[in-house]
């Protein structure tokens, strides 16, 4: 009976394990990180701050790299951990936006429908929100491919799977869509603010199709903007301006203008990286001259990105001849997902429509997942070779029946198979085709 209570205590210690590792540890680790405040120093006094506006809280995500073609142990494990990351951080932070910055899906662009519509399913299980929470996306390369993959079949089948996660506003296969997605440039009001969604892989500059339509739609966003501004004549502003304005968008007001917020997947052009190889254009980031016309299109102050899949924080500062220089700030996302990064994460927005904050969020990692569980299994087998001990000694009766006492020697079978069928369960749950775990092995042989 003491013997079989040692090994009941294993395994409810075991339990206890996979609760701490595979949900608490998520919540200790992201409790660190917390909304940040609105500071004097990027308050604009010159953007009127609104009525009793409530700055929006905005969790910016990038990517997840979801696919149902992965390895089974792959995409089971990853999956999850998407999912209790995500679960987590919306249970912590309550979001009124949740931004995705692309590659949401790893073979969006090229995978047949079958297959895509088994990856939708999947991602509206792991980032289902409440109504109460905007969820918006921008293709990404792997979403929809690069520029020169791009076709409208694949662009419009993303764009209706994806154009607003919420529910009761997405849009389906049969919601009754043109197809017709235009080039991918977008403009959002939501609470007094300003998003600008771009497609990044349709500013090749080369004059393809989707080239042709997202330059035509930045012409009419620039007025646009000019017009809230202040810039033109309320007779120049007359324009439908519905051909670049995001579902679901507030309606837009003369005079409502605040700085635009650039949410897109590529960065922004950078010649290199201190610790990284120089970037590759229209390929790791935006061009020179796609930067360029950006910036003096649509004057953000804040551009965020993903696509390389760790963070970095940049200044840039704009200078014209007639309108003097002004500093916009860039960030790009790390990935969220654990399959293609060793430090996942995402990032906090704190926005009013004249100031800002920003904090970077880590999630913890499966070394550190791995970590817990070796240190774990360590524990639960010392505790249990403690507890045999005991009771052999209360009972006066060897473990082995060759008259000698295991606990001496090597290890008895059933402490062996017990601990095995513990490790491999720990294995499965911590290892994949990124991240492999086998120096834990010797540990428990």
């Amino acid at each position: 009976m003491l013997l079989k209570s040692a090994t009941w205590v294993a395994f409810v210690l075991f339990f206890l394990l996979v609760i701490w590792t595979e949900f608490l540890l998520f919540y200790v680790s992201l409790l660190r990180c917390t909304w940040p405040q609105i500071s004097e120093s990027t308050v604009d006094k010159f953007i009127y701050p609104g009525d009793n506006s409530k700055p929006v809280k905005i969790l910016l995500i990038s990517d997840t790299h979801i696919g149902s073609r992965h390895q089974w142990i792959d995409k089971t494990r990853r999956h999850w951990l998407l999912k209790r990351a995500f679960k987590t951080a919306m249970g912590l932070y309550h979001p009124d936006v949740v931004l995705h910055l692309g590659d949401l899906l790893d073979y969006g662009f090229f995978e047949p429908e079958e297959a895509f519509e088994a990856d939708v399913k999947i991602a509206q299980n792991i980032f289902a929100v409440d109504s109460t929470t905007v969820f918006k996306v921008v293709p990404g390369n792997h979403d929809i491919g690069f520029h020169h993959r791009l076709h409208p079949y694949t662009y419009a089948r993303f764009h209706r799977a994806f154009r607003d996660h919420s529910p009761g506003t997405r849009a389906g296969p049969n919601s009754g869509d043109s197809g017709d997605v235009g080039g991918g440039v977008r403009l959002w009001a939501y609470r007094g603010l300003l998003f600008v969604f771009i497609n990044s892989m349709a500013l090749g500059g080369d004059g393809c199709r989707f080239c042709r339509r997202a330059e035509e739609e930045l012409q009419l966003l620039t007025k646009r903007l000019q017009c809230l501004r202040g810039e033109l004549a309320l007779q120049s502003c007359q324009d439908d301006f519905k051909a670049i304005t995001e579902p679901g968008s507030d309606v837009i007001h003369p005079g409502d203008y605040s700085h635009p917020i650039l949410i897109q997947h590529f960065p922004l052009y950078r010649p290199d990286e201190a610790r990284h190889t120089p970037y590759k254009s229209d390929f790791d980031c935006l061009s020179d001259s796609a930067t360029k016309q950006l910036f003096f299109a649509i004057r953000p102050n804040l551009v965020f990105g993903g696509h390389t899949h760790y963070y970095c924080h940049r200044n840039h500062t704009v200078r014209t001849r007639t309108d003097g220089s002004w500093r916009t700030e860039e960030w790009t996302l790390p990935a969220f997902s654990y399959r293609v990064s060793k430090t996942p994460g995402f990032i906090l927005l704190h926005a009013s429509r004249n100031g800002y904050a920003v904090r970077r969020c880590h999630l913890p990692t499966e070394l550190t997942i791995g970590v817990n569980y070796a240190i774990g299994l360590l524990l639960i087998l010392f505790v249990y070779l403690r507890l045999r001990r005991r009771a052999s000694r209360l009972l006066s009766v060897p473990l082995r029946h060759d008259g000698k006492d295991s606990l001496k020697g090597t290890v008895a079978f059933p402490q062996f198979s017990l601990l095995l069928w513990l490790f491999m369960y720990s294995f499965l749950l911590t290892s994949s085709g990124y991240f492999n775990y086998y120096w834990l092995l010797p540990i428990f042989i």
